[in-house]
């Protein structure tokens, strides 16, 4: 079961078959072959009634709760209340599969960081408190408190994640994952998008949406 009416869960199955936001050259892949070949994949789950065309997260993550959908594309913030609702025990991640192209889908990808001031009267100080909040072991702490991935990619192969049944598909996820874009241009995308992909489950063709 997915939200695929929302850009951020159907990005992967554009990106996979070579569709982009923005380039490194700036231009727009939205209507690139690549995306519309991921649009069409989308597209062909509704037609075959795999996932129903009137589905929000809300509902998704009901219907995944009460133990009616065997597998939820979501994120790790999901993990407490999933693992509330059916077990823990009866919980896993796993990474997205590989698409019919062979290639692995890539998915957004979204981290904290601590920002230095220009303007910081003790420069010193708070560069030190940075590397001190920023080291392995404090990382790692951070990690069990709140269960947010550290974001160095070396701690991602530390044992504790990678043995853990409920993150550890989100962390190799990540190892194919695509920084989300944080540009004031990419306002500009995530409705139109969503809109675009509205329209796509009632259409015959994907191009004209």
């Amino acid at each position: 079961m997915a939200d695929t009416t929302e850009m951020y869960f159907a990005y992967p199955f554009f990106t996979g078959f070579g569709g982009y936001i923005f380039s490194e050259e700036g231009d727009i892949g939205l209507n690139n072959e690549g995306t519309v070949q991921g649009a069409e994949l989308i597209q062909s789950w509704h037609m075959n009634n795999w996932i129903p065309s009137s589905i929000d997260g809300e509902i998704q993550d009901g219907l995944f709760i009460e133990g009616n959908v065997g597998v939820s594309l979501t994120g790790p913030w999901n993990i407490p209340s999933y693992a509330r609702g059916i077990g823990e025990e009866n919980l896993q991640s796993a990474p997205l599969p590989e698409l019919p192209n062979g290639e692995i889908a890539s998915s957004f990808v979204t981290f904290k960081s601590w920002v230095l001031s220009p303007f910081s009267e003790k420069e010193y100080w708070a560069e030190d408190l940075m590397h001190f909040m920023t080291n392995d072991t404090n990382n790692m702490e951070y990690y069990r408190e709140t269960n947010e991935l550290p974001a160095v990619t070396h701690l991602l192969e530390d044992p504790e994640i990678t043995d853990d049944p409920l993150i550890q598909g989100f962390a190799e996820q990540i190892q194919h994952g695509t920084a989300m874009p944080n540009t004031p241009e990419a306002d500009q995308v995530w409705y139109p998008i969503n809109d675009a992909l509205q329209f796509m489950l009632k259409a015959k063709t994907s191009k004209k949406c």
